[in-house]
């Protein structure tokens, strides 16, 4: 697995799959560890002789974490697995909601799903400049045009082509649109 040596990097988290070895107590950098007593997820940003410090993964303040604490505190944890949830943009209307697939990471805070092709289609309903391109088995949201300083270089089209998760087992097609640059809610998983 490749390590994400940028701290607080939430867009390029990567988890390290093996628990650390026995006996071990300092974490090693760009692992994820689960608060024991909230389940909530932290990377490890940085660690000195006597602190390791960690943010909540997706963004957040850094904490300095004394290594006894750390270790008492602290399990190493991977990335759950991807399972169906439900998400909302203050873009949508009322108290909408858009059945997706989570796998509960974050990017800045904000939820990262990705999106069956069927699920997609019902977001055109939602932000109509979104469109399905064929050819590039991409979903398309146009840049915005109109303004003097916008073009093609300083402001491209979003473009979330079609990628695989695995769901219960299942390789699945999704687009993760918006993942990891919409502010997308996560609303309880289904």
């Amino acid at each position: 697995m490749t390590e994400n040596t940028k701290p607080n990097s939430a867009n390029n988290a990567t988890a390290t799959d093996a628990a650390a070895p026995a006996g071990a107590t300092e974490p090693r950098k760009s692992e994820l560890y689960s608060n024991n007593a909230s389940g909530q997820l932290f990377e490890v940003s940085e660690r000195g002789e006597t602190t390791v410090s960690i943010h909540p993964q997706g963004g957040g303040f850094v904490y300095k974490v004394g290594l006894a604490d750390f270790a008492a505190k602290f399990t190493p944890a991977t990335i759950p697995p991807y399972a169906p949830a439900l998400v909302s943009g203050d873009w949508f209307d009322g108290l909408e909601v858009a059945e997706c697939y989570s796998d509960g990471r974050r990017w800045n805070g904000w939820g990262m799903p990705m999106f069956t092709y069927e699920q997609a289609l019902k977001l055109i309903a939602i932000c109509p400049t979104l469109t399905y391109d064929a050819r590039l088995d991409a979903f398309v949201l146009p840049a915005e045009t109109g303004e003097a300083t916008v073009d093609a270089e300083s402001d491209p089209d979003d473009v979330f082509a079609a990628t695989y998760i695995d769901v219960a087992g299942v390789r699945t097609k999704v687009y993760p649109i918006g993942s990891g640059s919409w502010c997308w809610s996560m609303e309880e998983n289904i």
